[in-house]
C-alpha cells in the first residue's frame, strides 16, 4: 500500500519539529536566539522537508544536508566567531541525532502506520496531539542530554554581556566568576578574559597576531597603528604559572539582563587568551567587579 503524504501536514510538522530542535541547541550553548529567528530557520528547514517526495542517493543526501544545517544555523544564531558557528553546527547535528533517536525507537517499538521516513525526513499521518506530545517528549530528552552535558556550570552562573568596538558589536556569555577579582593595575579596570576565537572580528586583521601565543614580540610595531592606544599588557598569575596577558579596552561594555536589557555601561579591559575557556558554554570568564 502506498503511503499518501499531504504536503500541508508535512511543512507544517517539519516547521513545528526544526522549531524545537532549534531551542533545544540552544539550550547547549545558553543562548536565546529571537522568536523571529527561530520561525525562520524552522520555515527555512521545512522547505527541505519536500525531500522525502524523491529517491535520492544517502551520499546526496549528506552532501545536501551539510551546508543546509550549517545555513540554518547561521539564520538562527548568527555568527559571532568561527569557532562558535562551527560548535552550534555540531551542536545542531547532535540534537538532530538524538531527536532521530528517539523517532526511531518510536518506529521500531510502535510501528506507528502514519510513519514515513524518506531521505533522512520523517512524516507522521497521526493526530496533532500525538505530534505534540512525541514532539514534546523528544525535546525533553534533548534538553535532559543538556542538562547532563552542561551541568558543570550553573545556569545563573552564565551572563550575556554586549561589548563593542570602532562600530562593531558582539553579544558573548561569559562565566561569572565570584573568586576573580583581576583588574588593571594603572587604571583600576575590571578583566574579561575572552577567547580570542570570540573576539577576533572586533580585533584589525593585520594586528590579530599580537593576540596569539607568543605575539607579545608584535607589539613593538604598533606604534602607528589607530589601536595603539587600546593595547594594554597585564601581568597575571595562577597557581605554578604567570606571564603576561594582551589586553584592549572597548567603546563600551554592559551585561545584559535576562529578557535582553542592556544594564550601566562599564569600564573594562579585554584580555585575550587563545586557550579554550570552555567546551561551548561560554566565551568568557568574567570578574566580580563586572556586576
Amino acid at each position: 500500500m502506498e503511503q499518501v503524504i499531504y504536503l500541508d501536514v508535512l511543512l507544517v510538522l517539519n516547521l513545528f519539529v526544526n522549531y524545537f530542535l532549534f531551542l533545544g541547541t540552544a539550550r547547549f550553548f545558553h543562548s536565546k536566539p529571537k522568536r523571529l529567528r527561530l520561525i525562520a530557520g524552522a520555515a527555512a528547514g521545512s522547505l527541505f522537508s519536500f525531500l522525502i517526495l524523491v529517491d535520492i542517493p544517502f551520499w546526496l543526501t549528506v552532501a545536501i544536508k551539510l551546508p543546509l544545517a550549517a545555513l540554518l544555523v547561521l539564520i538562527v544564531f548568527g555568527f559571532s566567531s568561527r569557532t562558535v558557528y562551527i560548535k552550534t553546527v555540531l551542536s545542531f547535528f547532535a540534537v538532530n541525532f538524538i531527536f532521530g533517536g528517539v523517532m526511531f525507537a518510536v518506529w521500531m517499538l510502535f510501528s506507528p502506520a502514519g510513519m514515513y521516513v524518506n531521505n533522512g525526513v520523517v512524516y507522521f499521518n497521526i493526530s496533532a496531539f500525538t505530534l505534540v506530545i512525541g514532539t514534546l517528549a523528544a525535546y525533553l530528552v534533548i534538553r535532559t542530554a543538556g542538562y547532563l552535558f552542561d551541568n558543570r556550570v550553573r545556569k545563573n552562573e552564565i551572563r550575556r554581556f554586549v561589548i563593542g568596538v570602532d562600530g562593531k558589536e558582539l553579544i558573548l556569555s561569559g562565566f561569572l566568576d565570584t573568586g576573580n577579582k583581576l583588574a588593571d593595575q594603572m587604571s583600576g579596570y575590571p578583566v574579561v578574559i575572552c577567547e580570542l576565537s570570540g573576539v577576533e572580528s572586533l580585533i584589525p586583521p593585520d594586528i590579530l597576531c599580537c593576540f596569539r601565543s607568543g605575539g607579545m614580540d608584535n607589539l613593538s610595531h604598533l606604534e602607528a597603528r589607530s589601536w595603539s592606544s587600546r593595547i594594554r599588557v597585564l601581568p597575571y598569575s595562577t597557581i605554578g604559572k604567570g606571564g603576561l596577558l594582551p589586553a584592549f579596552r572597548p567603546d563600551y561594555f554592559c551585561l545584559l539582563t535576562k529578557d535582553g536589557r542592556r544594564e550601566k555601561e562599564k569600564q573594562v579591559l579585554v584580555g585575550v587568551t587563545d586557550s579554550i575557556l570552555s567546551h561551548g558554554e561560554y566565551q568568557a570568564v568574567l570578574s566580580s567587579a563586572c556586576i
